[in-house]
């Protein structure tokens, strides 16, 4: 018979358990309500920008032939239109938009009806009404189609799919609520077996609670010996976090083990069956997959992993978007069941050193690759340490003037061991490497005491720097480029930030916020390849830029195709509208130049004027151009 103050403690402790499960219970309500909205959000906001930009462009039409707005405002809105349906038909962001039922055929039709219309509209001759009634009946036919597309992104199929799913996850919950309840009696139980709880401690993650490394190698013997009686595969999925250092090095640990701790949960609930998760240590978790008769059940299980993990998390008010890397390997197609272990571990540093989310299956060049991204990594950490790295500029000219007014900053690496590595392999590694923060912390400083050089000579020059993706997400980049400022003592006005379109769509809801943090530095802000993101006007009229970097595909095919000139142009109203500037990037002919000034772009870039130079070869570019200013200042003087 149980004391007193044991019978009291365990009454304490199950009324906490219980007070427990209904705080669970509320959070994964929460939990399953989010995730609703933010699957939501992405497709309908884009039906919405459709429809929105296709009754623009009906209404203009019928204003344009009742003369009540000119053919520039009417050409504005098709080229919208048209700008609009390209970037539906093929952008990375609107996947789930082409997954709607009839969008494919709607973009289709639409686009058959703007080709079709295209060549009236864009002419130099006026657009007969009777033309124009033609062109707005064949648009008006398609207009229920986009208004149902709009409807079904709200409450279609697929969204009744997401109000299923969120229906589980709260019939989890009440399966997990039972669990705690069921737990309390459990705790009785355990009271007269302290050895069994001291061997689920030894077989378990004190943290996550699920089973460790010793209970995994343990289960996956388990598997290969059923495997090899009934003929059936096991596929083996490591599971890497990425970047989750930088998650406790900027909020803490406190944040870091609660973030575990909900990716844990996440990874738990595909555990059924013969599937079991584990925790192998820090950020790297393990899920076995028994009993499956080939790759294609491993790889819709490697999908559900990436799936689960990424849906966004809230701890302590702060919105998190999980990413993770994924390696799979199978038994006993790629060796023993130990190998196929290693083999899923090299195949996850495959799937890293690609961009975002993803899962790669095991090949025997893997090793190879691994082998050289390891080595690169190591190589890339010296150079940094070692100030090996050099920083090129390349000017930004008015082309109007001629007159340098800028100059950005490009990083180039020739390695001893490997020979020159590309800016783009560059940035990956130390992303992939963890080097991402030091890295950019030198390019910065480099950058900036340069301009302060540059300054000393009262050569008052500003230098642009671009930004890594993963220091814009995953690092406090505010308090870098507030610590650079201070040690290099570059005035802040002088430093341009640039960062991509597809950066700041990553995380639309904190975008403003980090940027509107650097503005309060004083630095500039640019938003560089722009064009080649999908990004709403509502979404740029947020940010707190002050210049638009047009993408240089666009200036190549400039001749080429003739609506990237119109859209240059609309990209120059919409830029001119929101009181920013905008610099045209890759400019290597001088009828590019021409073209460019002609539709009122000022700024540009590109080996037309300059090549990437070293440092000293921009000094003297400065002082010639001051000298030119200095002898024309003197002819003026003279007169």
């Amino acid at each position: 018979m149980l004391s007193r103050p044991w019978r009291y403690t365990l009454l304490i402790m199950i009324v906490v358990i219980s007070a427990a499960s209904v705080f669970v219970s509320f959070q994964r309500h929460a939990e399953a309500t989010r995730i609703l909205s933010e699957d939501i959000k992405t497709s309908s906001w884009a039906a919405a920008q459709l429809e929105i930009d296709y009754l623009h462009f009906q209404h203009n039409l019928a204003m344009y032939s009742e003369k009540l707005v000119s053919k520039e405002d009417m050409l504005l809105t098709f080229d919208l239109l048209w700008s609009r349906v390209n970037i539906l038909s093929i952008g990375k962001e609107t996947l789930q938009f082409r997954q709607l039922e009839g969008s494919q055929k709607l973009l289709t039709d639409l686009k058959g009806l703007l080709q079709d219309a295209e060549p009236t509209l864009v002419s130099n001759e006026q657009v007969s009404p009777e033309r124009a009634r033609q062109i707005r009946d064949g648009f008006a036919r398609l207009f229920p189609s986009i208004r149902l597309l709009h409807v079904q992104s709200y409450n279609g199929s697929e969204r009744m799919a997401g109000i299923d799913k969120a229906h589980l996850l709260e019939l989890d919950t009440q399966y997990f609520m039972l669990g705690l309840l069921g737990s309390g009696a459990f705790l009785v139980f355990m009271v007269f077996r302290e050895s069994s709880k001291n061997r689920h401690l030894a077989m378990h993650d004190a943290l996550t609670r699920l089973p460790n490394r010793v209970d995994f190698k343990r289960s996956l013997e388990t598997a290969a010996q059923d495997a090899d009686k009934s003929g059936l595969s096991v596929a083996v999925h490591i599971v890497d976090l990425n970047n989750f250092k930088e998650i406790n090095d900027v909020y803490g640990h406190a944040v870091g083990d609660a973030f575990l701790i909900k990716v844990a949960e996440r990874l738990q609930g595909l555990a059924h069956g013969k599937n079991r998760a584990a925790r192998l240590g820090g950020d790297e978790f393990a899920l076995i997959q028994g009993g499956i008769e080939g790759r294609n059940e491993a790889e819709q299980r490697a999908w559900q992993i990436c799936e689960v993990i990424t849906e966004p998390l809230m701890i302590q008010d702060i919105v998190f978007y999980p990413r993770a890397s994924v390696g799979v390997s199978l038994y006993p197609d790629d060796g023993s069941i130990t190998q196929t272990q290693l083999n899923a571990d090299v195949a996850m540093y495959q799937a890293k050193s690609e961009q975002g989310m993803s899962y790669r299956f095991f090949d025997a060049q893997m090793n190879e690759d691994l082998k050289r991204r390891k080595q690169l990594a190591d190589a890339l950490e010296k150079a940094i340490n070692n100030n090996q790295l050099n920083l090129l500029y390349q000017p930004i000219f008015n082309m109007t003037s001629g007159k340098m007014v800028g100059v950005e900053a490009l990083v180039r690496w020739h390695s001893e061991e490997f020979g020159t590595i590309s800016p783009e392999e560059i940035v990956t590694t130390s992303e992939q490497a963890g080097l991402a923060n030091i890295f950019n912390h030198w390019v910065l400083t480099t950058a900036c005491k340069q301009a302060v050089a540059w300054h000393a000579m009262e050569y008052f020059v500003a230098v642009s720097v671009n930004i890594s993706p993963s220091m814009y997400t995953d690092h406090d980049l505010v308090s870098m480029v507030e610590e650079v400022l201070e040690s290099t003592q570059l005035q802040s006005q002088y430093l341009m930030l640039e960062v991509t379109e597809d950066t700041t769509m990553q995380d639309i809801e904190s975008s403003p916020h980090i940027l509107r943090g650097l503005s309060s530095l004083g630095v500039s802000l640019a938003l560089d390849d722009f064009g080649t993101g999908y990004s709403s006007l509502s979404h740029l009229k947020s940010l707190p830029v002050q210049r638009l970097k047009i993408d240089k595909s666009f200036i190549q095919d400039l001749f080429d195709s003739p609506s990237d000139l119109r859209f240059i142009t609309t990209i120059l109203q919409l830029a001119e509208s929101l009181g920013l500037n905008v610099v045209a990037e890759g400019i290597e002919l001088d009828k590019q130049r021409i073209a460019l000034i002609s539709q009122g772009c000022v700024l540009g870039q590109g080996y037309l004027f300059s090549r990437p130079v070293s440092a000293d070869s921009i000094t003297q570019l400065l002082i010639h151009q001051s000298s030119c200013v200095d002898k024309l200042q003197g002819v003026v003087s003279n007169m």
